[in-house]
C-alpha cells in the first residue's frame, strides 16, 4: 500500500494506475471496432493478448499528469495532447522497430507523416481525444476510482498488473519468435538470391532483382528447380533451402498468428513477400488443425 501512495503530480499511483488500466482497455475497444470493421471480421487488436492497449494507458495518463491544470485552455489541452501522444506513439513505433525488426504500423501512405510512425492526421485524433478525455470522461472516471475501498482496490491492481506482467512476458516472447522466423526466412531468399546469381537464368542484374523482389520464396524455388542446367550440388543446396522454408512455414503458432492479424499493415523492409506468405501459412495451418 506504501508504495501506491507515492504521488506524482498530484496524482497518487494507486489513482494512475487504475486510470491507466481503464484507458488501455477503452484504447483496446477503440482499436478493436475500428479494424474489425475496417477487415470485416473479429481482430483482437493490441500487442497483448488481453484486451488491453498499453499505449493509450501510457498517452493519457501522461496527458492527464501534464494537462490536468490547462483544462480550462481547451487550445493548450488540445496541442498539449497533439504532441504528449504523438512523440509517445513515435518512441514506442521506433522502439518495437528496434526489438522486433518489423514495422509494426505505418502511416506513410498519409500526408505530413514522420517515418511512417506518425501523422497529422492521428495526431489531430489524438488532441480530439485528449481534449474528450479531459473535460468529459476522466471526471467521472476520478471519480469512480475515488470510491473503491482501499484494500479493494490495491488488491485489484496487484492481481491486473500480475495478469500484464505475464501478458506481456509471452507476447514479447511471441514477438521475438516471429521476429526470428522472419529474419530466418529473409536468410533463405538472400541464399536462394546467390543461387540466382550463379544460375545464369538472368543476364541483367535489375532483372534478377525485380524478379527477387517481387517473387515468393515458393516461386523461385520451382524457377530454380526447373533449371536444368544446375549441378547436382546446386540441387543438393535448393532442396536443403526448401526443407527448411517449409519447417519454418509449417509451425502452428496461435501467438504469432494473432499479432499477425492484429496489425494487418506490419511489414518488415528488404523482405518481399516474405511476411505475406508466412501470414498464408499460418492462416491455413490454422483452418487445417
Amino acid at each position: 500500500m506504501y508504495m501506491l501512495s507515492a504521488t506524482l503530480q498530484g496524482f497518487t499511483l494507486y489513482q494512475l494506475l487504475f486510470y491507466f488500466f481503464f484507458y488501455s482497455f477503452l484504447g483496446w475497444v477503440m482499436e478493436t471496432v475500428l479494424v474489425s470493421t475496417r477487415e470485416h471480421r473479429f481482430v483482437n487488436r493490441g500487442f497483448l493478448n488481453g484486451p488491453i492497449c498499453p499505449i493509450y494507458g501510457v498517452g493519457m495518463c501522461a496527458i492527464i499528469i501534464f494537462l490536468t491544470p490547462f483544462q480550462g485552455r481547451l487550445t493548450d489541452v488540445f496541442l498539449g495532447g497533439m504532441i504528449v501522444a504523438s512523440a509517445i506513439e513515435y518512441f514506442t513505433g521506433w522502439l518495437m522497430e528496434k526489438l522486433f525488426h518489423a514495422k509494426w504500423w505505418d502511416y506513410s501512405d498519409k500526408k505530413f507523416n514522420l517515418q511512417g510512425r506518425i501523422c497529422l492526421q492521428i495526431s489531430i485524433a489524438w488532441g480530439v481525444l485528449s481534449l474528450t478525455i479531459i473535460q468529459i470522461i476522466q471526471p467521472t472516471v476520478a471519480g469512480l476510482v475515488d470510491q473503491i475501498p482501499l484494500k479493494v482496490g490495491a488488491i485489484l491492481l496487484y492481481v491486473l498488473l500480475a495478469l500484464l506482467l505475464a501478458d506481456c512476458v509471452q507476447s514479447v516472447w511471441a514477438a521475438l519468435k516471429l521476429s526470428k522466423k522472419l529474419r530466418s526466412l529473409g536468410q533463405i531468399k538472400q541464399d536462394l538470391h546467390a543461387l540466382y546469381e550463379s544460375s545464369g537464368l538472368y543476364e541483367s542484374g535489375e532483372e534478377l532483382k525485380r524478379r527477387l523482389e517481387n517473387s515468393r520464396i515458393s516461386e523461385l524455388f520451382a524457377e530454380l528447380s526447373g533449371n536444368k542446367e544446375a549441378n547436382q550440388t546446386r540441387r543438393n543446396r535448393i532442396e536443403q533451402l526448401r526443407r527448411k522454408y517449409t519447417l519454418h512455414l509449417g509451425k502452428r503458432s496461435f501467438s504469432q498468428r494473432r499479432l499477425l492479424k492484429a496489425f494487418p499493415t506490419m511489414h518488415t523492409p528488404n523482405l518481399g513477400k516474405v511476411l505475406e506468405e508466412l501470414r498464408e501459412s499460418l492462416k491455413k495451418n490454422h483452418k487445417n488443425k
